[in-house]
């Protein structure tokens, strides 16, 4: 919804960004924003407060070796950089994926570096560190990869949607969820999306049924799967999941 919105009022709103992110969503220009930092799950405020801090204070991150040795926190570690990587935050240092591939030796290289630094500023004050640190190449992540990582670390998906590519071959034959409170209660349809925030559940006789939300392009609408229809089917709900569903729907969304 956040999404759409911005989108329908002309904005691009564009993931978190090291060196342009603050804290909450941030203005960038009339037509874009950012996510803030503490929007990245995994990612503490005091680690988000201490890279803000630094950019205060010795200007923009030039590249990831800069970053790396900079951001000297002892809270900076596999799951927070993990973080930073696949929410989009670093991508002006490189591929998510290759960097993932390189994380060992980013951890190993920023921990080294807060040694150096530590060792140097007791002898000689703010001494610069000049270490080097580069990539290794490798396979670089694919567009699905990228999404998942986003809805995974921020809660949407902000760069695309897995629903974009169909857009023009579903246009006509589905029902958007901004569209279903506007149908009369009981209206067959047909509404493709992503399903998310899946919950099992059984009825008073022990059949297994499904609750769950289906996310397209507009928003978001509640899916019921009863028993019958969830144990023909059960193979095809899995979280994250690009589904079309067929049911009954209208009335006032929850």
């Amino acid at each position: 919804e956040v999404i759409s919105g911005a989108k329908n009022s002309g904005i691009t709103v564009l993931p978190p960004d090291v060196n342009e992110s603050r804290t909450s969503f941030t203005y960038v220009d009339n037509q874009t924003i950012r996510f803030g930092l503490l929007a990245i799950k995994n990612l503490g405020s005091d680690v988000v407060e201490a890279l803000i801090a630094q950019r205060e204070v010795a200007g923009a991150y030039r590249d990831l070796e800069d970053f790396l040795k900079r951001v000297q926190h002892k809270n900076v570690n596999k799951k927070s950089l993990e973080s930073l990587v696949k929410s989009g935050a670093m991508d002006r240092f490189g591929d998510r994926a290759v960097m993932l591939e390189n994380m060992e030796s980013m951890l190993t290289f920023n921990r080294s570096s807060q040694e150096v630094f530590t060792k140097q500023s007791s002898l000689f004050g703010a001494t610069p560190i000049a270490r080097n640190f580069k990539l290794k190449n490798g396979p670089p992540a694919s567009k699905e990869e990228k999404l998942q990582w986003e809805r995974e670390l921020l809660g949407l998906y902000v760069t695309s949607h897995p629903l974009h590519e169909f857009e023009e071959a579903l246009r006509g034959k589905v029902v958007s969820s901004e569209a279903l409170t506007e149908l009369k209660e009981g209206t067959q349809i047909c509404i493709a999306g992503v399903l998310t925030e899946m919950k099992k559940r059984f009825t008073k006789n022990g059949e297994a049924m499904l609750t769950a939300r289906i996310a397209d392009l507009l928003g978001s609408c509640e899916l019921v799967v009863f028993p019958k229809a969830y144990k023909s089917n059960a193979d095809v709900f899995q979280d994250g999941a690009l589904i079309c569903v067929w049911g009954k729907g209208g009335g006032q969304e929850k």
